[in-house]
């Protein structure tokens, strides 16, 4: 029992954080190598002895799946690569059609929405992250600072009648406990209303997180124009990317095909709908109304990659420099107080 508990938590572990990387680099490879005419089966049979030669018996386990997948049962290098595990169902209906064009496109793709979707998450890691490694270093050492501030006021207690009193925080772990508890919570509170949000109420998700926005436009709209180019129509490829598992473009391409089928209502109307920029409003109503559907969809997505980088840019700055900031203060607040009682404090003694 315990030790499934343990294979659990480390593959939790291995998935969450090795994997991304691994996978990222996998996919890099493989799309430096198709840029440049060799076949995927030909990377794919190079890496895999890289990877035996350095021991990565996971990535060897799901080349092996795909390679298999590809040779003995036909499958396309997508289509494997999503049975073997190593892309995930809304991956592969998000690349399968820009496979079918330039397959190391669709490589670019995936590592490009994966850096996407881990911005924020990053931002707001390193706002909370350097706080809560401080609090902890507290609550380890807690009883090593109350020992410092009584050394520091021993001299003074030693020939005062009334002892000088440390901070009431410095005898137990429980403030440094209640605070790192409440940061948690803080932070856990953040992801909460974001998932609560991108399920009831997107709108108000992109009006108070822009860049959230900007990730959908990203994450979408390149299946999208793929799409179109492909020979889809309008319809159909709403259809498709209706069926993605994440809340937001669920909803949204799900209310697209809704309004489509009913109506024939522009998809301008619908992003006006859930409060987008005007300007990719704007973009879109254009396309529409003069019939140049895809032109319209590759200038939203060149204009909301702008954005996106520069919110990226901001966040990347501005967040961990407040986390920084908070983290300091944290850090002076407990040096001060033993300051003032070794100090001002020490003055008040009685002889």
């Amino acid at each position: 029992m315990l030790f499934e508990i343990i294979k659990k938590i480390e593959n939790f572990i291995y998935v969450n954080l090795k994997f991304k990387k691994e996978r990222e680099f996998l996919f890099t490879y493989l799309s430096q190598g198709l840029r440049n005419g060799a076949s995927s089966k030909e990377l794919l049979d190079s890496i895999l002895i890289e990877y035996y030669r350095n021991k990565k018996y996971r990535m060897i386990k799901y080349l092996e799946d795909v390679i298999e997948n590809m040779e003995d049962f036909g499958y396309s290098d997508i289509e494997s690569m999503y049975r073997s595990g190593l892309i995930s169902e809304i991956e592969l209906h998000s690349i399968e059609n820009i496979a079918k064009e330039e397959l190391h496109k669709a490589m670019d793709f995936i590592n490009t929405k994966t850096r996407n979707e881990n911005s924020l998450k990053w931002a707001v890691g390193m706002l909370f992250f350097p706080s809560l490694l401080v609090i902890l270093g507290y609550i380890i050492y807690q009883p090593e600072l109350k020992a410092l501030t009584e050394q520091l006021l021993s001299p003074v207690n030693n020939v005062s009648t009334e002892a000088i009193k440390i901070p009431e925080y410095f005898h137990s772990r429980t403030v440094f406990i209640q605070i790192f508890v409440g940061i948690i919570f803080v932070m856990a509170s953040f992801f909460l209303v974001i998932e609560y949000l991108k399920k009831y109420n997107i709108k108000l998700l992109f009006k108070i997180f822009r860049i959230t926005e900007r990730e959908f436009v990203i994450n979408n709209f390149e299946s999208f124009l793929s799409l179109l180019k492909s020979g889809q129509n309008r319809m159909r490829a709403v259809e498709l990317l209706s069926v993605k598992t994440d809340k937001v473009s669920g909803t949204i391409f799900t209310d697209m095909k809704t309004s489509l089928r009913e109506g024939d209502v522009p998809i301008s109307e619908i992003f006006l709908k859930y409060g987008m920029d005007p300007a990719t409003i704007s973009y879109m109503h254009s396309g529409e109304r003069n019939n140049f559907l895809e032109e319209s969809i590759e200038m939203i997505l060149s204009y909301n990659i702008e954005k996106y980088d520069k919110l990226v840019k901001r966040l990347t700055k501005v967040l961990p420099l407040i986390g920084e900031i908070v983290m300091t203060l944290i850090i002076l607040i407990p040096l001060i107080d033993i300051i003032n009682v070794t100090t001002v404090g020490a003055m008040n003694f009685k002889v």
